[in-house]
């Protein structure tokens, strides 16, 4: 996946998340995963950073993401996991 890739990705999912992500932090998560994409969400969200390990099971960011990234994807949200990686 190139630095174009991710900027689709971000692009599609920046309306569904209320979030600018930043192009110069999204090409950085090329190699990264799923819960990379989270902790920067809730980093630029809150402005803290979140616990380290996977996202809450419960986190309404991280539901909104998994959402988001299996419509990205074009797979069932049941797919989107944690490690899932952003590049295919």
């Amino acid at each position: 996946m190139d630095s174009l890739d991710m900027a689709e990705i971000a692009m599609e999912l920046e309306g569904e998340l209320s979030v600018d992500l930043p192009d110069e932090e999204i090409a950085a998560l090329r190699h990264g995963t799923a819960a990379d994409l989270w902790r920067l969400v809730v980093r630029l969200r809150t402005g803290a950073e979140p616990p380290p390990g996977p996202p809450p099971t419960g986190d309404a960011t991280w539901i909104q993401l998994r959402r988001g990234l299996a419509r990205v994807f074009g797979r069932p949200v049941d797919d989107i996991g944690p490690d899932l990686p952003l590049a295919s």
